[in-house]
């Protein structure tokens, strides 16, 4: 039998595992199993399922992953998330629909020292969706504008997803960050125009809230300040040279632990 045809069999496979709700992980490790001991011999297959996954994990350019990981836990349980949404929260509170629109650009804001989309999303929907919820907000607008925003973590740097392609293409690491900034922000705006042409459209979807001053504003802008230094720190440590990137990840790791112990 063929190679191509082997490939769409354990394609077929894979989805079939997926289908009966198999962790996606597994799916595709039995998959890449089965398929290269079709194809070239099963103890060949056995040595890179028994050498593959230590190397994986010991090669020392993926050592970001987890310190932009952590990074994120630490923001979330330095209540950063919570202040972030409050802050939003004043400057488009009084916006019909302002709530949706603050939970989408605090999941941008968050994005930018998470790194993961999953982390964005389970981090801010915690502190907004309760808020929403007990403000009228209609659980569709509310858990779709959460859902959009969290998919920002996959493009505003320091990106993880960014981070693997780049070291999978040999790209640089700094240019690739760069690069996503722009389609992170457009996304970020696009989302929020959407949102507002939906609660003009359907003004039974979000109530507006109570309106502050401008001095107000100015103050709820101090939840977005912790963000902007570690970005900067991060993104330009790597784009001067100052950092590698995972110097960069350790540096942003222990400056939001600092804002972790400063809380207790």
């Amino acid at each position: 039998m063929s190679a191509p045809i082997i490939g769409f069999i354990c394609i077929g496979l894979m989805l079939l595992l997926i289908g009966f709700r198999a962790p996606i992980a597994f799916s595709m490790a039995i998959t890449g199993f089965v398929g290269f001991a079709w194809i070239v011999a099963f103890e060949p297959a056995v040595s890179i399922l028994d050498s593959g996954p230590f190397e994986t994990l010991s090669n020392y350019s993926f050592s970001p992953i987890p310190m932009f990981i952590l990074m994120g836990v630490f923001a979330s349980k330095a209540r950063m998330s919570q202040e972030l949404f409050q802050g939003a929260r004043i400057l488009f509170g009084s916006w019909r629909g302002g709530m949706a629109l603050a939970a989408v650009t605090s999941c941008g804001i968050f994005s930018a020292i998470s790194g993961s989309s999953m982390a964005t999303a389970a981090s801010m929907s915690r502190v907004a969706l309760p808020e929403m919820e007990k403000n009228g907000y209609a659980q569709s607008l509310a858990a779709g504008s959460l859902a959009a925003g969290g998919t920002l973590g996959i493009m505003i740097p320091p990106s993880i997803a960014l981070l693997l392609y780049a070291l999978i293409t040999e790209q640089s690491v700094g240019q690739m960050f760069i690069a996503g900034v722009i389609p992170g922000l457009l996304g970020l705006v696009l989302y929020c125009v959407t949102i507002a042409i939906v609660v003009h459209l359907n003004p039974d979807l979000a109530q507006p809230g109570e309106k502050t001053t401008v001095i107000e504003k100015f103050v709820g802008l101090k939840g977005l300040v912790p963000f902007g230094g570690v970005f900067g720190l991060i993104i330009g440590g790597i784009y001067t040279g100052l950092f590698t990137p995972t110097e960069a990840a350790a540096v942003g790791a222990a400056g939001t632990l600092a804002m972790r112990l400063s809380v207790e």
